[in-house]
C-alpha cells in the first residue's frame, strides 16, 4: 500500500508494508 501526500508544492511517495 502506497500514499501520495502532496505538502506546500513537495510530492511524497510513501511506501508502507
Amino acid at each position: 500500500m502506497f500514499a501520495i501526500i502532496k505538502t506546500g508544492g513537495k510530492q511524497y511517495q510513501v511506501t508502507e508494508g
